[in-house]
């Protein structure tokens, strides 16, 4: 089990889990792949929208 604020990921190239740590304040959240390399965290907070974007090179 993961402490809050924690997302648990698969890397499938390498077949080893990772955790990436979510910005502060982000609660209601979508994730999507990156084109090339990473991941996408989009966060909705009433009129603001986040997007936060991890390379994978310890983001």
């Amino acid at each position: 089990m993961l402490p809050a604020g924690h997302i648990l990921g698969l890397d499938l190239a390498t077949a080893s889990f990772f955790t990436v740590d979510l910005p502060n304040g982000a609660g209601n959240h979508k994730l999507s792949h990156a084109q090339h390399s990473g991941l996408y965290l989009i966060d909705a907070a009433g009129f603001q929208l986040r997007v936060w974007h991890g390379n994978g090179l310890g983001q």
